[in-house]
């Protein structure tokens, strides 16, 4: 049947296919006399209301002027302002009539706090509105281009609508009838008329949290901030704890709610917790209706019985009206990149002696540096642009780019070219007698090493993709080679091997921005995603034990690691010290660039606002603990040691723990120590004393971390 079917339609076409050719012509002939018709001033490309702007634009709704606001659509007729269309101007007041988004930034501003607005509607208006309209804040108001009538719930949040951060969500609503206020009338709300709200305030992008915990023997001393909004005041705080690491899919785990009453006070301590457990904590504000805040910033702490970090003084070393680009230190030296606006001959390389507190500025002929410098001991290497052909040409190749690696001696005064190949070699690192770079000769990346003292140069990575940012610490070299979607593998030389080879430690991680090494470790950040939203975390490689471990506990922006011993050092929204040995992570001050470590000394830059001016800073601080006593100290295996007639005694004991690690041991014979350096020191344990001619004497024994 169906096959009789088909054959009937086909005959039937054919009866009426006159019918069609006729309708067909007829529309033909008909669109042929309108094409010379005038188009709608919406979409003729005229400007017909004389406003600088034609036509309709989806752009218009988006608060992007891309066409003209009297344009509903692209077959209005008429440019002219639509009376049924509005600008909305909405004011937010608190009780007392202030307005209050004037400490807030715009919507495109991309700082952590901004609050972000839209009006939501249950229909869509048209193909380009949708069902929302997005606000942004402009000159304390929030501004929604293009409303046409109806009735909208007006929505408040922090961040992104949707983006991925537990500390943003819809904080408060408010009905909005659009439609019966004059064309640009304001709309004024206040606070008391919002759904209730109470919420944190984000720490802003590169301030210090004010969420930390310091750890304790079985206890975490907790501290929070008070930046918070709400339409009723705060009648206290909840803090709760679990062992479980915080799920970001999922916005973190509530855990067990630690106290019974709320917490009057912004500091808290939390006992009988296990030693060498990591707890995670959130804090939630309440307010005097009940309402429970949503999650503060999240926070750590792993306990244990000590000994804890000390931190010095803040001192600053140097200031600059210009700015300081790039910091390193290595013992008691630091160098950084001097930019002086107003006095141009001050621009260049400068080393700070921190013992004896002199700056020098390093005498020479350095063109526009990139920021890839570093020191070590008397020796400083940085990339240098002096060589560059048609430099600032926007047409060049810049991986042709003549730059090239030198060195400068800061004892004996002598500058040196490391590489004269015709291409671009950067991001210069240094460790001893040997230096490392990046290369881009032939057209093809590579990483190179040379020999101070042979001055001989040999590359050392295989034909990867792109390699990038080598760094050196004793006899270990590490970089990254970028996948074709930007992940990268991270690769590690090892030049005491027998047989030396790159070798591949770990592929397609998310983007990093940079890794560092220290003795068998390297540390290196990790994206949350290839866009950055959502954060990173640092990651920490023991090239011995083959394994890694994730050091930080939460996504909060850890970018640019460096290591020392146990320290790493990371930055972006709030600069953070990690101790590896301990798990603990500590806040350090507000940091504006660049930041370093070396031994228990840290180092960085901070833009300030001093006398009017914004001055470029450079301050150090001390990171410290002290070691606790030995433990189990004998003399040939006894204390007090055995009577015998030799004078040779066997001495050994027991490392109590140290974070930073134990260094050597110093120890005297006799009167008690009136200092730490008042004594004997060795690095032997156990050692021997010789030569112990007296009766019932005393040997004094500590630690050096």
């Amino acid at each position: 049947m169906t096959l009789n079917k088909i054959m009937f339609q086909k005959k039937k076409l054919q009866v009426t296919k006159i019918g069609i050719f006729l309708v067909c012509f007829v529309v033909a002939f008909s669109f042929a006399t309108t094409v010379s018709a005038v188009a709608p001033q919406c979409s003729d490309g005229i400007d017909n209301d004389g406003d600088g702007y034609t036509d309709f634009s989806c752009n218009n709704i988006n608060n992007i002027r891309g066409g003209d606001f009297g344009c509903e659509n692209e077959n209005d007729d008429n440019e002219g302002d639509d009376p049924a269309v509005y600008n909305a101007r909405i004011s937010i007041i608190d009780s007392q009539g202030n307005n209050v988004l004037n400490s807030y930034d715009d919507y495109y501003g991309g700082l952590e706090n901004d609050f972000r607005f839209r009006l939501l509607s249950d229909e869509a208006r048209d193909s380009c509105r949708g069902e929302n309209y997005h606000g942004y804040l402009s000159n304390n108001k929030i501004e929604f281009h293009r409303v046409l009538n109806g009735t909208y719930k007006l929505e408040a949040e922090i961040g992104d609508f949707g983006a991925h951060s537990c500390f943003r969500g819809v904080i408060f609503t408010y009905s909005v009838i659009v439609g019966v206020h004059d064309e640009d009338a304001e709309i004024v709300i206040n606070m008391d008329q919002f759904s209730p709200f109470v919420f944190f305030l984000p720490s802003q992008e590169r301030a210090t949290s004010t969420f930390y915990g310091i750890p304790g023997n079985k206890k975490a001393i907790l501290y929070w901030g008070t930046n918070l909004k709400s339409n009723y005041p705060i009648a206290g705080y909840n803090i709760y704890k679990s062992v479980i690491p915080y799920d970001y899919d999922n916005c973190g785990v509530q855990g067990t709610l630690v106290n019974n009453n709320l917490i009057a006070t912004t500091t808290y301590a939390v006992e009988n917790l296990e030693n060498w457990t990591t707890y995670f904590f959130d804090v939630k504000a309440v307010d005097t209706q009940g309402n429970e805040s949503s999650f503060s910033e999240k926070f750590y702490v792993t306990p244990y019985p000590g000994p804890y970090y000390q931190f010095g003084d803040k001192v600053k070393l140097d200031s600059n009206l210009g700015y300081h680009r790039g910091l390193k230190i290595h013992d008691d030296k630091i160098v950084w990149w001097n930019h002086h606006g107003a006095d141009p001959d001050k621009n260049g390389l400068y080393t700070y002696d921190i013992k004896t507190k002199q700056k020098t500025q390093i005498p020479s002929k350095l063109g526009w540096m990139i920021k890839d410098f570093n020191i070590f001991g008397n020796k400083i290497v940085w990339t240098d642009r002096r060589n560059v052909v048609n430099d600032g040409d926007p047409n060049r190749n810049s991986l042709l780019d003549n730059t090239d690696i030198y060195m400068y001696n800061t004892e004996t005064g002598q500058e040196t070219q490391i590489t004269s190949n015709i291409s671009m070699q950067r991001y210069s690192n240094i460790f001893g007698d040997k230096i490392v770079w990046e290369d881009y000769r032939n057209g093809v990346s590579g990483i190179y090493l040379y020999d101070i003292n042979t001055k001989k140069e040999q590359k050392i990575s295989n034909n990867l993709k792109r390699v990038s940012g080598p760094k050196i610490y004793g006899n270990i070299i590490t970089w990254v080679d970028y996948n074709n979607d930007m992940t990268i593998n991270i690769y590690f030389y090892d030049l005491k091997s027998a047989t030396p080879t790159p070798t591949k430690i770990l592929s397609n991680i998310h983007r990093s921005s940079r890794l560092d090494v220290y003795a068998n470790k390297i540390v290196w950040n990790e994206a949350w995603n290839d866009n950055y939203d959502g954060g990173s975390k640092i990651y920490i490689y023991d090239i011995n034990t083959a394994s890694t471990t994730q050091i930080t506990q939460t996504w909060m922006g850890q970018w640019y690691p460096n290591i020392y011993n146990n320290k790493v050092i990371s930055g972006g929204t709030g600069y953070r010290f990690y101790d590896v040995s301990t798990k603990n992570e500590y806040q350090l001050p507000d940091v504006w660039d660049s930041i370093d470590v070396y031994n228990d000394k840290i180092v960085w830059d901070a833009l300030d606002l001093d006398e009017g001016h914004h001055m470029s800073n450079i301050y150090m601080q001390t990171a410290y603990t002290i070691p606790n006593a030995p433990e189990d100290l004998t003399a040939d295996g006894t204390n007090p040691s055995p009577i015998k007639n030799s004078t040779d005694f066997k001495i050994n004991w027991t490392n109590s723990f140290d974070p930073s690690g134990v260094k050597g041991y110093w120890y005297k014979l006799g009167s008690e120590p009136t200092s730490t350096e008042d004594g004997a020191y060795t690095t032997e344990k156990p050692f021997t004393i010789f030569n112990v001619t007296a009766e019932n004497q005393t040997l004094y024994l500590w630690l050096e971390n």
